[in-house]
């Protein structure tokens, strides 16, 4: 799984960074958790609060590795003259 970061309209406000929204990133698309749960991730300084980040569970890891998976019979299929890498 990846976590993407949604940024906001204002980036600051006052002098500090505006709340983002980190959302889950599985088969190129963003998601929320699948139980729409989240957590609070504060800075550690001042503890002001940075983003809200979606909680995966055990259905969302179940999608990132199924995506996977797909992924891995359509690359694994490339011809090896192409540069898989790019």
């Amino acid at each position: 799984m990846y976590l993407r970061r949604e940024r906001l309209a204002g980036v600051r406000r006052k002098g500090r960074l505006a709340v983002q929204n980190a959302l889950l990133r599985i088969a190129g698309m963003d998601a929320a958790s699948s139980g729409e749960r989240t957590y609070d991730k504060h800075e550690s300084y001042t503890g002001d609060l940075l983003a809200r980040v979606s909680d995966a569970g055990p259905a969302d890891a179940l999608a990132a590795l199924a995506a996977a998976q797909a992924a891995f019979l359509i690359w694994s299929t490339t011809h090896q003259q192409f540069d898989r890498g790019r």
